[in-house]
């Protein structure tokens, strides 16, 4: 009998058990260095394709390859001189697929052996380019032949001039495919809240909720104002940060920096070997068409101010997301939001009585630690003279802040879907607090010439436990005192329900998830 109700409780079958294999993917979870690439590795499996050490050497391999056929159509197209050219003719479109097929066929074997090459090198940049060289000659292509050459494929390039465009069009491929897809997704569960979940379900009178200051009862708002002022904290960063005004193109997502200038900015080396040239626009046509913003002004990288407006962007949003967490943790401690649970969920391992939001509190945390993270990319405007390594190193971490940050609301959407309002606990909270009608009460009065209304009021409140009745004998005194008109005192009673004290709350929250939900369309299209 102990065996069977032990077999029960596990809810699923011995049978089922005894056919576990482990698969190398949940091996490499299981002994992951960080949660990041173990226990949550399921919330971000799209980073790995964008972040990794793979997807930067295939990044790589595509800057390379690109430069060099730009730097062919550059010598037949514009340049006029007299010089022999580094590549004497442009790649016709069969030589443009052998080179472009080095980077979309890119492979793990490939990726090993520019590893072994750089163990030889001890230089990454080096080892690929030699790679690059070799790969064209195994695949019987005669490189000189058509004017492709280990000393081409960099030719005039320092190692920044393929990192510093790497890094943004890696940080660009986080933003569009992993970060801005989680962030609407965010937004669209506070603008579910806001529009349907939590009110109109039982009257018209459950539209009002305790709002508070400094943490006392103050006014009255409403449930779904709560949920939109969120939505509108991070809207109002979407709007100002990440979407741009860019004249006859319009609204455009925010474009990162890309540089291609040479060992320290000045593109020495180019217009050494060919003076007359104008390398200048080259460059600025070979970054504009990799999709990034270029920055002719920049030493071995460029500045990194863009990228820290943009992380700082993310962090307010997070600060927001962060706010949200405090507050609705603090609703559901109230018993304002209860947990939606089966049967078989515990939510203690000793207090059985418990239902944790610890989606919620493991989210909160992972927000808090992505802004922190992401602060430290302000080290990236910081270096040595011309530059330094520092500035490489931090670059090869930013899938950390960006992971916490997508792992961190994924779990708080978890969490707020198996939430429901406590309609009858925000009832009673709304009721128990009629102190809060003070301050409409003695505004009608002051509207009315009584000139002590807020005194005679705050007597009545401060420090005690008032109820309408009291706010109906305060008002009939002032009626027999002849300062208040009876009309007036019946509209000020009139007026002493908690659904007709939300002010523009709900019109507020209507023009709000309207604007929201407008930028929502426009990521999802750039």
């Amino acid at each position: 009998m102990q065996k069977q109700l032990a077999i029960e409780r596990i809810d699923i079958t011995p049978e089922e058990l005894e056919d576990i294999v482990v698969t190398e993917e949940q091996r490499s979870r299981m002994h992951a260095i960080t949660p990041i690439d173990g226990r949550y590795k399921r919330y971000v499996t799209g980073l790995s394709d964008l972040t990794s050490e793979f997807a930067w050497t295939k990044k790589r391999v595509m800057i390379e390859v690109e430069y060099a056929i730009s730097l062919a159509s550059e010598f037949e197209h514009y340049y006029k001189g007299s010089k022999r050219k580094i590549i004497p003719h442009p790649f016709s479109e069969q030589e443009k697929e052998v080179l472009r097929s080095l980077y979309s066929e890119f492979n793990e074997k490939d990726f090993r052996a520019i590893q072994e090459i750089d163990k030889k090198s001890d230089h990454d940049l080096v080892a690929m380019v030699r790679w690059i060289n070799y790969k064209l000659h195994s695949e019987s292509v005669d490189p000189d032949k058509f004017g492709f050459s280990e000393e081409a494929a960099h030719f005039g390039l320092t190692s920044s001039d393929i990192n510093t465009n790497v890094y943004n069009l890696i940080v660009t491929d986080i933003l569009r495919e992993e970060y801005l897809p989680t962030l609407i997704r965010f937004q669209e569960t506070m603008i579910d809240a806001a529009n349907s979940n939590y009110s109109n379900t039982i009257d018209d009178f459950l539209e009002a909720f305790a709002g508070q200051t400094h943490g006392q009862f103050a006014e009255y708002t409403t449930l779904n104002k709560i949920f939109a002022n969120i939505t509108d904290g991070i809207n109002q960063t979407i709007v100002d940060e990440l979407l741009i005004k860019n004249g006859s193109k319009g609204i455009v997502l925010v474009k990162l920096p890309g540089k291609l200038a040479g060992a320290i900015g000045n593109h020495d080396d180019l217009r050494g070997a060919y003076p007359d040239h104008d390398w200048l626009s080259f460059s600025k046509r070979f970054v504009e068409n990799l999709g990034l913003r270029y920055a002719p002004m920049c030493d071995q990288d460029e500045f990194n101010i863009r990228n820290s407006k943009l992380y700082d962007a993310i962090v307010r949003i997070n600060d927001v997301i962060w706010k949200f967490c405090d507050d609705f943790w603090e609703y559901a401690s109230n018993g304002l939001f209860v947990k939606k649970t089966g049967k078989e969920v515990s939510g203690s391992s000793v207090m059985a009585q418990k239902v944790n939001p610890w989606r919620l509190e493991g989210g909160w945390e992972l927000i808090d630690d992505s802004s922190s993270s992401f602060q430290k990319y302000h080290n990236l405007t910081k270096y040595k003279r011309q530059g330094d390594l520092r500035r490489s190193i931090r670059k090869r971490f930013i899938s950390e802040p960006f992971a916490k940050a997508i792992i961190g609301m994924k779990r708080i959407i978890e969490e707020v879907e198996r939430y429901q309002a406590n309609m009858t606990a925000i009832e009673r909270e709304v009721n128990e607090h009629p102190e809060m009608f003070s301050a409409y009460v003695q505004t009608v009065l002051k509207r009315e010439g009584i000139s002590d209304a807020y005194d005679k009021i705050k007597d009545m409140t401060k420090g005690r436990k008032v109820t309408i009745g009291d706010y109906e004998a305060k008002l009939l005194e002032f009626v027999e005192q002849g300062t208040l008109k009876k009309e007036v005192y019946e509209e000020i009673v009139h007026g002493l329900d908690p659904k007709e004290r939300t002010g523009y709350a709900t019109r507020l929250t209507h023009d709000t998830i309207g604007a929201a939900k407008a930028s929502i369309e426009l990521l999802k299209v750039l």
